[in-house]
């Protein structure tokens, strides 16, 4: 989620997005309750009047993202998994809510399905899967360089290999899809690079009308 070659990075657009749906529900009054983590961490809240909620859920948001710089300039020792929150917070979501999953669901496994399919059958879930557009805008040709946990690769970009990126890319994000959508879950996938808001607002029932 500490990722991004325009705008924001991914981290900083969840941010935005839960802050966004969080107004939304103060403004329709609904109750309202968040799970907020990194690799480190897990902030929980039950589901309460808006009233009480927004302000503390918009304070733990800057905090996580005011910690992402200097917590990983270095890659992390350990990581909370997905299916780990879920675990913890399957028995505190009411019947009948509409949960809201901003990631980039890049640890989806059996267990994360499972419970997944649980939470589906006591409410709605739509998954925001926030992503980075690189793969559709690469060049044809040039010089690129990457790194990843201390290690550093530069390297030509070829019209063929271009091509390969983004196939395989596309695949992983249509596979992640099917994966959710079996599972009954709607999934909206957000370009962090391009304004959020008209993108929340595209034909989606819970958090569109009125953002």
């Amino acid at each position: 989620m500490f990722f991004a070659t325009r705008g924001q990075m991914k981290a900083v657009a969840a941010a935005h997005i839960a802050a966004l749906l969080a107004w939304r529900s103060w403004h329709d009054g609904d109750r309202l309750g968040f799970a907020l983590f990194d690799d480190a961490e897990l902030t929980l809240q039950r589901c309460r009047s808006p009233k009480l909620t927004l302000h503390a859920l918009l304070a733990e948001i800057v905090r996580f993202n005011q910690a992402l710089p200097e917590r990983y300039a270095q890659e992390p020792a350990t990581s909370l998994p997905l299916h780990d929150v879920l675990q913890r917070t399957l028995s505190q979501i009411p019947k009948g809510s509409w949960l809201a999953v901003i990631s980039d669901f890049h640890d989806l496994n059996p267990q994360t399905d499972a419970l997944m399919a649980a939470l589906r059958r006591r409410c709605d879930i739509t998954a925001f899967v926030v992503l980075d557009d690189l793969h559709l805008r690469l060049p044809g040709r040039g010089n690129l360089a990457a790194r990843y946990q201390h290690q550093h690769v530069s390297f030509t970009l070829t019209p063929a290999l271009r091509d390969q990126i983004k196939q395989s890319v596309s695949a992983r994000l249509a596979q992640q899809q099917n994966r959710l959508s079996r599972l009954g879950i709607e999934v909206r996938h957000i370009v962090v690079g391009d304004p959020l808001l008209p993108q929340l607002q595209r034909g989606d029932d819970h958090a569109g009308k009125r953002l």
